[in-house]
């Protein structure tokens, strides 16, 4: 008996996704970030109390210093990659597939802590289970996951 594709039990997994919009990345304040204010507001006391370059030039650093994270989190959005690629095209319902996700670091700079949120399907590819990871990528270099 021949029966169509999708009701002897396949389905048919695309290579290829459609484009999507580009993400967007969301910026929420933490209880941390309350501490950042009340830094700024001791350093400027210090600063004009004793009236030193060193008290003026910590200020000067308090007030710089958020910047470095901006800027770090900045390049890791325009160079931290990710891709999926698939070994078969179709596969029978219940039975289990591989696959391979790939994150991959394209600039000069490291970064050491990341933490990465991934759907992975459970062992007979049914359905989609939210697996996190964190790893660290070395410059020009990847990590692959492999299930």
């Amino acid at each position: 008996m021949n029966l169509p594709a999708r009701a002897a039990g396949f389905r048919k997994i695309r290579r290829k996704s459609k484009p999507r919009k580009p993400r967007r990345y969301s910026f929420a304040l933490t209880k941390r970030a309350a501490i950042l204010p009340m830094l700024i507001i001791a350093a400027l006391i210090f600063a004009q109390s004793l009236k030193l370059p060193v008290s003026h030039m910590t200020f000067i650093f308090t007030l710089i210093l958020p910047l470095f994270p901006i800027v770090h989190l900045s390049a890791a959005a325009l160079s931290i990659r990710t891709a999926v690629r698939l070994g078969v095209d179709s596969v029978e319902k219940d039975t289990p597939f591989d696959f391979v996700s790939l994150i991959s670091n394209n600039s000069l700079i490291p970064f050491p802590f990341v933490e990465a949120e991934l759907l992975l399907p459970d062992k007979m590819g049914a359905k989609c289970v939210p697996h996190t990871t964190v790893f660290t990528l070395a410059p020009l270099d990847g990590v692959e996951i492999r299930k």
